[in-house]
């Protein structure tokens, strides 16, 4: 029963991110939208209609078993000890990050001078603690979470606060996309909690356009940085004036 759950689930889930709508899957399976919706709804499928279905979205039922056991339960934060075998090996750390937003192993290689043997050594590394599971033909499934954080004040934080975060500044942002923008004023408490819970529904937007973006090859994906900061300051040469 359970594992008929986790395969409905699998299928909304490459539904949504293949963007294909319950219309037109009850089109090509020669069923009305209600009909399909209520199956769905009731997890009710035959094998042979779970066939049909796979055969329309052009996914092998292996792929879409893979998919229902990677919605299970994830990791949603690393150890100290975890985060400090990362930082303590770049190239792992740059694997590990890969395998995060999506790619695969082909990917990796392609773009970084990784080499097949080096880049299974890495990901075997991320296997064994537990980040990871590696399947047949060098695939991945990922075990972290996608709203997954690093450890507040961790090594991986600290490693980004210390190398990336001056690099991801020291632009003029001057892309046809970039954006940098900077204000400050007087805020109630009540303004300041709703600025939070903004910033909470745009990172959660960001989280879940990963996700959508996931089904698409690399190299038509930009790594992209969104950087947040937000706190009760007072610029120091305004301050030093204050009785």
């Amino acid at each position: 029963m359970a594992l008929k759950t986790d395969i409905v689930k699998a299928l909304k889930q490459f539904l949504k991110t293949q963007s294909v709508t319950y219309k037109h899957l009850a089109a090509e399976l020669g069923l009305s939208e209600a009909a399909l919706k209520r199956a769905f709804a009731q997890e009710n499928f035959s094998l042979k209609r779970l066939d049909e279905i796979c055969q329309v979205l052009n996914i092998d039922y292996e792929t879409l078993l893979e998919l229902s056991q990677s919605l299970g339960p994830k990791v949603s934060a690393l150890t100290i000890k975890q985060e400090e075998l990362l930082v303590s090996d770049h190239r792992l750390l740059l694997v590990a990050i890969c395998v995060q937003n999506g790619w695969t192993l082909e990917e990796i290689t392609a773009y970084y001078d990784i080499d097949e043997p080096e880049c299974i050594k890495h990901l075997i590394a991320l296997e064994r603690e537990g980040l990871i599971r590696l399947l047949r033909d060098n695939r991945i499934r990922r075990l972290l979470s996608q709203d997954f954080r690093w450890l507040k004040n961790g090594p991986i934080q600290q490693f980004f606060s210390e190398y990336a975060e001056s690099e991801f500044l020291n632009t003029s942002f001057g892309g046809k996309r970039d954006v940098r923008a900077y204000v400050m004023g007087l805020l109630s408490p009540s303004s300041i909690d709703q600025i939070h819970q903004r910033l909470a529904v745009l990172m959660r937007e960001f989280e879940d356009l990963q996700v959508k973006d996931l089904s698409l090859p690399a190299r038509q994906r930009r790594n992209t940085g969104l950087l947040v900061a937000f706190r009760a300051w007072e610029l120091s040469a305004f301050s030093q004036y204050k009785r």
